[in-house]
């Protein structure tokens, strides 16, 4: 099957309101990527689903797909006078196969650590040897691949941290990459937690991918008894905000907090004082990652 690809040069403020108007006129997929990606000029942008998007590469590049029967000049020409002026492009043919291997060359392995590296599942990597961990994890609906700081940052930190003598709770677990990592590392127990149904059975899918045992809740089934050495929420500021008791109770050494900018840090470290000594272990791109140790 073969299918029809527009190339568009824009500056960020362009490609978004692009993007929109090529999903409306029936655009089988649109991607974003920067103009300059692999050059000194490559501007790092990071996003996720379910954080405020960062704004798109000021130098963008958008990939907009049709099939082959769509009649691109009747197209273009509609998004031009939805746009409100005109704008350059390219059109290329494509096959299935081409698009696939597009896609996935968008999502490269993710080096953590020296020791840690999150890879998709199409990727060989035959010179990684017996100390490297590799986490598989293909992008999905599920929060958490890796890239974005606060995801990276708690990934950091567990490879640090995590010894075979500890037990982990990951909070809003996602894809499951926070409680598979500590698994992986050699945890010797490890619980993830998510509202989300569809989180949940993400979980399990990257869980046996992974080929680790994991327990996987709701928050209502976690066992009200359950006290683990680390406790990693990587969520946003308003749940934390809330949950503060809720984590401290299932925390019985260390509580890791990320999702939190660092003009918020005052604010998460005069709530969770309460019942640990906090501190800024880390710091990217505007987002912190907290410490809490729990009171002695």
């Amino acid at each position: 099957m073969a299918f029809q690809q527009l190339t568009i040069l824009a500056n960020s403020t362009q490609a978004e309101i692009l993007a929109d108007i090529f999903v409306e006129l029936g655009a089988l997929s649109v991607t974003t990527e920067d103009q300059f990606e692999g050059t000194k000029l490559e501007q790092p942008i990071f996003d996720e689903p379910g954080v405020n998007s960062a704004a798109l590469w000021e130098h963008s590049k958008l990939s907009v797909l049709f099939d082959s029967q769509t009649n691109i000049t009747q197209i273009v020409a509609q998004a031009i006078d939805l746009f409100g002026s005109t704008f350059e492009y390219t059109n290329s043919q494509i096959d299935d196969q081409d698009w696939i291997t597009l896609t996935q060359n968008q999502f490269q392995p993710i080096k953590v650590s020296d020791t840690l590296y999150i890879v998709p599942s199409w990727h060989q990597l035959p010179d990684f040897d017996s100390s490297i961990t590799k986490i598989i994890l293909d992008p999905g609906l599920a929060f958490g691949t890796g890239c974005h700081p606060t995801t990276f940052m708690c990934l950091k930190w567990l490879a640090n941290h995590v010894t075979n003598h500890d037990s982990v709770l990951d909070y809003g677990c996602g894809s499951g990459i926070l409680a598979i990592t500590a698994k992986k590392i050699g945890a010797m127990q490890v619980f993830g937690v998510d509202v989300d149904n569809q989180a949940i059975e993400a979980s399990r899918y990257n869980a046996s991918k992974n080929q680790v045992a994991i327990n996987w809740y709701l928050p209502n089934q976690l066992p009200s008894t359950t006290k683990c050495s680390i406790v990693v929420a990587n969520i946003l500021s308003n749940p934390l905000r809330l949950l503060a008791p809720y984590l401290a109770k299932h925390t019985s050494q260390t509580l890791i907090l990320s999702g939190i900018l660092d003009t918020q840090i005052e604010e998460m470290t005069t709530i969770y004082r309460q019942w640990f000594t906090v501190t800024v272990a880390d710091i990217i791109d505007g987002w912190a990652l907290l410490r809490c140790d729990h009171h002695e």
